[in-house]
């Protein structure tokens, strides 16, 4: 059962806070909006964010809703087999390229997150999953490889959704020019690594020192349920150790 919440209307400055990403055309993920009278509308996940996300739909299966209306939002992706459903409330419509394109939100994103399947955490919540970075006293560092090609760098921080690295000089045009990698990491007190695919997602460069974000694919943990657990509570374990720290003396 789906409960709604009363949900406040966020001010402009506060919904940038929400990363937006548009899923790539091989994830295809399909939505579906289902009204409180029990009519459905189906359509194509165009944007996603921590915050909610954004759906379009052709002319003849438009529900008209208006701003404010209450639906079930329903995300199913045909290549992992797998659904999404929380109820949303309609923050916008617009017609975009003789498509309607609708603006939702989450009305209780605390409980969605909390029981999110992994396969949804990288379009969802990037900016908003839990990154921590390693203690003081602690360099971990993460292996990464393409064709052939090992650099070992230093982890800048982590989390289920991703890694940031600090790229070397000498290792910045190959981050540049490369689209994925495999991630090897062995977090203090692993019994071994986890190895992971990822797609580079940024490279960026402050003076002198350059750093590159990577997302997970997450699409198959098959055997990896110890590296996953073994990530949720390094990623836990160092919250609340920098909680510490954050904490009024």
């Amino acid at each position: 059962m789906i409960f709604f919440r009363r949900k406040k209307k966020a001010a402009q400055e506060e919904l940038r806070q929400h990363y937006r990403r548009q899923p790539r055309k091989k994830d295809s993920l399909g939505a579906k909006l289902t009204l409180l009278d029990g009519r459905t509308a189906s359509g194509d996940l165009v944007d996603a964010s921590a915050g909610g996300v954004g759906v379009q739909v052709t002319p003849d299966r438009d529900p008209e809703l208006e701003e404010g209306a209450q639906v079930v939002l329903t995300l199913s992706s045909l290549h992992h087999g797998t659904q999404l459903q929380t109820g949303a409330v309609i923050c916008s419509r617009r017609e975009v390229d003789g498509n309607v394109r609708y603006g939702l939100a989450f009305v209780d994103a605390e409980r969605l997150f909390e029981n999110l399947d992994n396969y949804f955490v990288r379009f969802l919540n990037r900016r908003n999953v839990v990154r921590v970075r390693p203690a003081l006293d602690v360099k971990l560092k993460a292996r990464v490889m393409n064709e052939g090609r090992e650099e070992t760098l230093i982890v800048h921080d982590l989390s289920m959704a991703g890694i940031g690295l600090a790229v070397t000089a000498q290792n910045l045009v190959w981050f540049e020019k490369t689209e994925t990698f495999d991630v090897h990491v062995k977090l203090p007190k692993m019994a071994g690594e986890f190895t992971w695919p990822a797609q580079n997602v940024h490279v960026t460069s402050v003076g002198d020192a350059h750093r590159a974000g990577l997302q997970f694919d997450l699409t198959n943990l098959k055997g990896q349920d110890s590296a996953v657990e073994a990530i949720k509570a390094w990623v836990a374990a160092r919250e609340v150790e920098m909680a510490r720290w954050d904490a009024p003396s």
